[in-house]
């Protein structure tokens, strides 16, 4: 095959056979045509060589330029393509399901506590976040959340208070005083531990009560109409009670069930807001049972000094009882 300007031309434009190729490499290798591969002679050798070459190198970096724009081309429609799936996805997060655009913030909020103390002579009622309803007795204490937002609705009580718990069987309802741990789902129950008293007790009105106390491991499961007590010496005992003893005292009912004075001097500072100071030490170990339903201070004073046989001044806030 002869070498002619035809196939160097053609070489020069990235137009050859692989056999043309190797030809036209081998003719440039040997620094000057051979027999079989001379170049005409109105062709200068040496001119044409470098005209291959440089025609050669420019065609070679156009064709890795056209490559590089190509692939940024590409890079930059996959980078758009991303940004626009990013935007579709918040979007779809946010309008169409709304209940998650706040995912990540409620996993990191830490809950907000309010705390409500009840001045003595007073009773208050609350609606906490679940629809479940407290009502705090004179001179109790209440921590708790202004939302729940753990796997458990824990509160705090301090002194006594009736809940009516709405039923979450997801999230338990707990209940911790200084002295004891109560837990349910949905329920209705009375818990009472103030710290100036010797005992801590819980009476259930609907459902059932898991009830302990801090220091102890015995657990009582406790239904309607069930009472538990936790003594003094971390003892719990169960009873039965009638239907109407839960909820007597949010009806203004002021009930004492055989308690010495000594024990039914706080309940009745707290139930009227007084101070009261007995002066004859004796009279402290005398029991009082008895219903006082919505009664001023002066009617209860005249009912209690007829029971003890006893006399009795009020000044202001201070009641005094005497011999």
């Amino acid at each position: 095959m002869e070498l002619d300007s035809e196939i160097l031309r053609r070489y020069s434009e990235g137009k050859c056979s692989v056999t043309e190729v190797e030809k036209v490499e081998q003719w440039l290798k040997q620094g000057a045509p051979s027999e079989e591969y001379k170049l005409p002679d109105y062709i200068d050798r040496e001119t044409e060589e470098k005209r291959m070459r440089k025609a050669l190198f420019e065609k070679i970096q156009e064709s890795t330029q056209s490559s590089i724009r190509k692939k940024n081309r590409l890079s930059s429609s996959v980078k758009a393509l991303m940004a626009a799936a990013v935007v579709i996805i918040f979007l779809c997060c946010y309008y169409v399901a709304p209940e998650y655009s706040n995912f990540f913030a409620e996993e990191t909020e830490q809950p907000v506590y309010r705390e409500v103390s009840v001045p003595y002579g007073q009773k208050i009622t609350l609606i906490l976040s679940d629809s479940t309803t407290v009502h705090l007795n004179s001179g109790s204490t209440f921590r708790f959340p202004e939302r729940f937002m753990e796997k458990e609705r824990m509160v705090e009580l301090h002194g006594e208070g009736f809940f009516r718990v709405a039923k979450d069987p997801e999230h338990p309802f707990l209940v911790r005083t200084s002295r004891t741990r109560t837990k349910v789902l949905g329920t209705e129950f009375n818990l009472r531990d103030f710290e100036e008293e010797k005992n801590s007790e819980i009476t259930v009105n609907h459902g059932k009560v898991a009830f302990s106390g801090i220091d102890t491991t015995q657990v009582l499961f406790l239904e309607k109409y069930d009472r538990a007590v936790l003594l003094g010496n971390d003892t719990l005992y169960e009873e039965k009670v009638k239907d109407n003893d839960v909820t007597e005292w949010m009806d203004g009912v002021l009930k004492f069930d055989n308690l010495l004075l000594e024990e039914a001097i706080p309940v009745i500072e707290r139930w009227y807001g007084i101070r009261m100071t007995v002066k004859n030490p004796e009279l402290e170990k005398v029991r009082i049972k008895g219903r006082f339903p919505k009664q001023t201070l002066h009617a209860f004073m005249d009912n209690l000094s007829y029971l003890l046989n006893v006399s009795y001044d009020i000044r202001q806030k201070e009641v005094f009882v005497y011999l």
